[in-house]
């Protein structure tokens, strides 16, 4: 078996256009809220069910079938092959944060300048708001920050 050279956190600017996988939309399967629980573990009918809330237009009009994080794998494959790389989490990236890209390194690496107690988080999660739940969206959070829908996703470098 033949290891990774690397196993890194993926960036500010690498996770979004993972995600993306080449399309120019707000998400990868279009810019509505058509197919999100088809695509990714959103906040929807279901999540709105399990935790008693009523149907509000904060919450995907779809029944996914998880009231919280969803199995790894359940969603297609991008362009790219990649799968589940929106929603379930909302994904912690190893940028310290930084309000804006000014001053940013020209290439995807991580910006280890700025708010380094707060931490960039990209995408949306299994009870973020339908609005936020996009490649685009990004955020910081305190390194001390725990929940149920953030996390991470690792890139293999070979």
């Amino acid at each position: 078996m033949r290891l990774p050279s690397a196993i890194l956190l993926l960036t500010v600017l690498s996770a979004p256009a993972a995600a993306r996988a080449g399309t120019t939309t707000a998400r990868p399967w279009g810019d509505g809220r058509d197919g999100a629980c088809a695509h990714a573990n959103v906040a929807d009918t279901t999540v709105v069910g399990a935790r008693r809330f009523e149907a509000r237009p904060e919450h995907f009009g779809c029944a996914g079938g998880h009231a919280h994080t969803a199995p790894v794998g359940r969603s297609p494959a991008n362009a790219t092959g990649l799968r589940d790389m929106l929603g379930n989490v909302r994904e912690w990236v190893a940028n310290c944060w930084n309000p804006s890209y000014a001053g940013a390194p020209a290439d995807a690496d991580a910006r280890h300048d700025g708010d380094c107690a707060r931490r960039a988080v990209r995408g949306g999660g299994w009870f973020t708001n339908p609005a936020l739940v996009r490649p685009a969206n990004r955020f910081g959070v305190d390194i001390a920050d725990r929940d149920s829908d953030m996390g991470f996703r690792v890139a293999r470098v070979d």
